[in-house]
């Protein structure tokens, strides 16, 4: 989203070492997503790699209750892509080789060391968000470990979006009817 290219920006080289977007900046933007994809006529939202803590998971389920009061059907789905820590590593080293073999620049979060800080930056933050959305049983996990396609697939059966493509022959399955 380049819009908020300038509100993030300051923020940067946070991420970049392995850091989360504060919930001050972060929930405001979703905020204006979601409220934009509602406009647009959209009810469902699927959240995937957000809300990342137990703070913004409470802000994003009270901001949807305050939605459901305005427009009546408005659906969320968390969905965690879940990938072993040694495929994240792996894949990182994948981009960081390939990278080097075609000259181009290496991703700041692709460092070994950046890959180990956001890996415990997850394991102390989202981690503990995930266990709740969990025993909530508000949450869908997706293996991950595969091929783009193959995460695609096992996405599409987990939330039952190939059987409502078919019955609506590709028609957009979260627009309004």
């Amino acid at each position: 989203y380049a819009r908020f290219y300038k509100q993030i920006e300051p923020y940067a080289e946070r991420v970049d070492k392995g850091g989360l977007l504060p919930d001050e900046l972060m929930l405001p933007i979703v905020n204006q997503v979601i409220e934009s994809h509602i406009q647009d006529g959209k009810n469902t939202f699927i959240f995937t790699g957000f809300p990342r803590t137990i703070e913004q998971l409470r802000a994003v389920d009270k901001y949807t209750q305050s939605l459901r009061e305005k427009y009546s059907s408005v659906n969320v789905d968390y969905v965690c892509c879940a990938v072993l820590e040694q495929h994240s590593k792996r894949r990182a080293e994948q981009r960081r080789e390939n990278a080097r073999r075609i000259g181009a620049a290496i991703r700041k979060d692709d460092n070994p060391n950046i890959v180990l800080t956001r890996l415990q930056t997850y394991r102390n933050t989202t981690e503990p968000m995930l266990h709740l959305l969990v025993l909530e049983k508000r949450l869908r996990i997706i293996k991950s470990s595969g091929t783009i396609e193959e995460t695609r697939e096992r996405t599409i059966r987990a939330l039952g979006i190939l059987k409502l493509n078919q019955e609506v022959r590709g028609r957009n399955p979260y627009e309004k009817r």
